[in-house]
């Protein structure tokens, strides 16, 4: 009787830890993505800032406030970094970093060198196919990051507008269908994956800074001095000893992952 009676508390035991993770409330998950350099340097960044969704607008709020002093302006934009404005992508980088290192928000990226890109034999011959999967690769990472069945994620994807025939709506359907097979998810983690205008989001807006910001440091592309000063302050307000490696031996330390897809599954910098 003793025995039937542990194995019962035993059984009991397990059947709530279940109903725990079964009633326990999604986490919902906003991801802001951009990219940098396709088709004009040699290694492509894609990059997306992501936190949860009730800290979204804080982030934002944080950002408003931080360009407010120097004037403000109606989107954030690396390309549109000049000697003018640095202090005010200066203000508004460390506004966001700060939130980072709170863990309000983090951001993750991935490397590409185009010139190992092998569209004929992978994508049809088509670089925009090639683009697609990359985007789909860094997506991806999310529901490797929360694989367990506590965790129970919703992820809504919001990509900078961009011309293509691809659809991110099978964008979404495919990363559900990877997750399902690969992790036994039930349900589909990715809810929405859409494109939207830059100039509505200042949280793309900073993806779009840092992607650029880490983009220039892997092509070498920062001749011009107040680029160059952007970078520096980048690195040093996220602890790291350069922004042209893959921080892997720093992953999880800082909040600011750069991820080089290596071909050759060798760990590389940019040169």
């Amino acid at each position: 009787m003793a025995r039937v009676a542990a194995l019962s508390v035993y059984f009991g035991q397990i059947q709530e830890r279940a109903l725990a993770v079964i009633i326990r409330p999604p986490v919902i998950w906003d991801i802001h993505a951009d990219e940098s350099c396709q088709n004009v340097y040699r290694y492509i960044v894609i990059g997306a800032l992501w936190g949860r969704a009730d800290y979204s607008a804080k982030v934002t709020a944080a950002i408003e406030e931080a360009i407010r002093p120097y004037g403000g302006t109606s989107e954030l934009k690396w390309t549109k970094v000049k000697k003018h404005n640095v202090r005010m992508y200066q203000a508004a980088i460390k506004a966001v970093s700060s939130l980072v290192k709170s863990g309000a928000v983090r951001f993750n990226c991935i490397v590409i060198d185009s010139h190992k890109s092998n569209h004929r034999e992978y994508n049809e011959g088509d670089p925009e196919l090639g683009f697609t999967k990359y985007t789909f690769t860094l997506l991806y990472k999310f529901a490797r990051t929360h694989y367990k069945p506590e965790h129970q994620p919703h992820y809504y994807v919001h990509l900078d507008q961009r011309g293509t025939r691809y659809s991110p709506e099978v964008t979404r359907i495919t990363l559900n269908r990877r997750d399902a097979t690969e992790h036994g998810r039930t349900y589909e983690a990715y809810k929405q994956v859409h494109f939207i205008d830059s100039k509505e989001s200042r949280l793309i807006q900073m993806a779009d800074v840092f992607t650029g910001i880490i983009a220039a440091a892997w092509n070498g592309e920062h001749s011009a001095a107040h680029k160059h000063a952007m970078i520096e302050f980048a690195r040093i307000g996220w602890n790291l000893p350069a922004l042209n490696q893959d921080t892997g031996k720093y992953r999880g330390r800082q909040g600011i992952d750069i991820w080089f897809l290596d071909w050759t599954a060798k760990k590389k910098a940019a040169p």
